[in-house]
């Protein structure tokens, strides 16, 4: 079953999460470690995992000295998370200590279970504060409303000095510039932003169907130049892509000595869209 078109629709993600169940006690390395990339940003932190889904990182860190709250809206979601509740991960997983090994992060062998609820980012705040908030995935396919509202909670449930973090399914263009503008209204500081918002916008007002791939625009091979000019049209829109390059190169030096003048790493709470294209 496919992720929900309407993603306000709590009974269709039940439905989701029911047909594609995962095997924890069998996940792959890669599935361990895409769960623990984040791990060194929230060692010894406390964190709210949000829209937390069927991701077991809640499990894990909670067991790797964090302090962790996860929530979602999905009834089935929570379910799963409690069944974990009572378990160890270093006893169901045979693999977690060789891949906590290879990542350089220290295994603290001892149980300590997470708070988990049923609760719905966009209306509920947790009504605590929280040094960081993780959101995978469970952002980018709300409406702009709603995108609103929640950044607003998670800017009111961030410490300052703390900071928001939401992996995105491969979001780029004006979607990203949507979302990285309600979390700028919602008083979040963003790296770089004006730098990185020029670049984009300069992408978007060719018209040019591209990629941002390792932070740079890519002309995917999906058939486009077939009836428009071939490989002759292709080549001449690659460059004009790349025309833009070297002054957001020098925008972005720019924008990260103004950003070191003005941030107060003490006061100012940051916020990171990743649009993650693996």
């Amino acid at each position: 079953m496919d992720i929900p078109k309407d993603w306000n629709n709590h009974n269709d993600w039940n439905k989701y999460f029911e047909a594609n169940p995962i095997d924890f006690e069998d996940l792959p390395d890669y599935k361990l470690k895409d769960s623990l990339r984040y791990f060194s940003a929230v060692e010894n932190k406390k964190i709210w995992i949000s829209g937390c889904g069927l991701e077991i990182s809640p499990w894990l860190f909670s067991n790797l000295n964090c302090e962790v709250l996860a929530t979602d809206a999905s009834r089935v979601a929570i379910d799963f998370q409690i069944s974990l509740l009572n378990e160890s991960p270093f006893k169901k997983l045979d693999n977690l200590n060789s891949i906590l090994e290879e990542l350089e992060i220290p295994a603290q062998q001892k149980f300590k279970a997470p708070k988990i609820r049923v609760e719905d980012f966009r209306t509920t705040s947790p009504n605590e504060e929280f040094e960081v908030i993780l959101n995978t995935k469970a952002l980018q396919g709300l409406t702009s409303k709603d995108i609103e509202k929640a950044a607003k909670i998670f800017y009111d449930s961030t410490v300052e000095g703390g900071f928001f973090l939401a992996a995105t399914m491969n979001v780029q263009g004006n979607k990203r510039t949507e979302i990285e503008n309600s979390f700028l209204a919602a008083g979040y500081f963003l790296p770089n932003i004006k730098a990185e918002q020029w670049y984009r916008n300069k992408l978007e007002e060719t018209g040019i169907l591209y990629a941002m791939v390792l932070g740079n625009p890519m002309v995917p091979s999906w058939g486009q130049y077939e009836n428009k000019g071939g490989k002759e049209q292709e080549e001449k829109d690659k460059a004009i892509l790349k025309s833009f390059r070297e002054e957001y190169v020098e925008r972005l030096k720019k924008n990260y000595e103004e950003d070191k003048g003005n941030f107060k790493p003490e006061i100012d709470k940051l916020a990171y869209i990743i649009y993650n294209t693996g």
